[in-house]
């Protein structure tokens, strides 16, 4: 008596999507899938007997929500076939090289998703990520409805990097990411920009008071109350090294003038570029022995000051010399925009691990 193969003795199953029939062996889906192996065994009434769907043209597993053409691509991958016959130094070879376009590997992304085919799923991401196949308004559209955190991290960082004039209208950000998401991503874009405007700006010397808020335009620091009183405990506390400051304290930054001062004696810099100890007079700022501070909070507006924050100085004592590259403003982080502006949104589509 013959025994049937372990591997290659198949039984074959129909699906219907739309008006086109699919058969094919069951072992492709059901082991990629047991949202589509649970489907295989659903018992239907037919004729006042109990079957299994999937079984004939006329008792086909019927997908709704899915055109022919997705489904398609999904058995592209998961039934791969020598298509062709290659010609390699005059010999015959076949090709089994699965080459799927953007659209069939969004195809491929949707119903991988759907029926939570992890593998599939991580093919197709890797896929769409590769040889620039996807623009960046493409891969916050696609993570937020098939939740690819990889695909909003990289998407949103490349639009808010790119260079002026090369940069994606608002009216397509709005149109497709929605305005307010439109609206961070352009103030990001300014923020940047501005940095790298005020990296090769103008070296200036200030006290601790001429440091303002950007949104509340008042004092930052306040030296004459005592840290004690404050869960924050960083008023005093230069940015850049362990030194408390004092009221006539020499500052110095690397700032651009601001566009709204009226006498050109107000600069904006970056709060991380603050250096007290004025040009390595005293104790050594920016330290490299301790952890720098990442923000402060405004005594006035209570408002979070990060690093990368801009801060207005005014009643500036000079302009100065500027100190070597070594103590330059660091370079301003696009990531620590985007966790900060779509934190929701990203934690939301950080993986959800599985109950058993």
């Amino acid at each position: 008596m013959s025994t049937r193969s372990a591997d290659f003795y198949w039984e074959t199953i129909v699906f219907k999507v739309e008006d086109t029939l699919f058969r094919v062996p069951r072992h492709g889906l059901e082991s990629a899938s047991d949202v589509f192996a649970d489907m295989s065994r659903l018992p239907t009434g037919v004729g006042g007997q109990t079957v299994v769907e999937g079984q004939s043209d006329d008792n086909s597993i019927v997908l709704e929500g899915y055109t022919g053409s997705e489904f398609r691509s999904l058995l592209k991958i998961l039934y791969p076939s020598a298509t062709k016959v290659d010609s390699v130094w005059g010999d015959p070879s076949l090709s089994t090289t699965i080459t799927l376009c953007k659209v069939e590997w969004i195809d491929v992304l949707k119903l991988s998703t759907a029926g939570e085919m992890d593998a599939v799923r991580a093919t197709a991401i890797a896929e769409l990520l590769g040889e620039n196949m996807l623009t960046p308004v493409e891969m916050v559209v696609l993570a937020r409805e098939y939740r690819v955190l990889k695909f909003l991290e990289e998407g949103l960082c490349s639009l808010v990097t790119q260079q002026p004039g090369y940069r994606t209208p608002l009216e397509t950000l709005g149109a497709n990411l929605g305005w307010e998401s439109a609206a961070r991503v352009v103030w990001i874009q300014q923020q940047l920009e501005l940095a790298d405007q005020i990296a090769s700006g103008e070296a200036i010397e200030f006290t601790p008071s001429s440091i303002q808020c950007m949104s509340c335009s008042n004092n930052v620091m306040q030296l004459d109350r005592d840290d004690d009183d404050d869960d924050n405990n960083n008023h005093n506390v230069c940015m850049n090294c362990p030194e408390t400051l004092q009221k006539d304290e020499r500052l110095y930054a690397v700032g651009l003038p601001f566009r709204g001062s009226t006498d050109g004696e107000e600069f904006i810099v970056p709060l991380s570029g603050i250096l007290c100890s004025y040009r390595g007079v005293g104790p050594s700022c920016p330290s490299t022995e301790i952890e720098n501070a990442e923000s402060k909070t405004c005594v006035s507006c209570k408002a979070i000051i990060l690093r990368s924050d801009q801060v207005l100085i005014t009643e500036i004592i000079g302009r100065v010399s500027r100190v070597p590259e070594s103590q330059e403003p660091e370079p301003v982080d696009a990531w620590g925009y985007i966790s900060r502006f779509f934190k929701e949104e990203v934690d939301s589509l950080r993986p959800i691990p599985r109950t058993p």
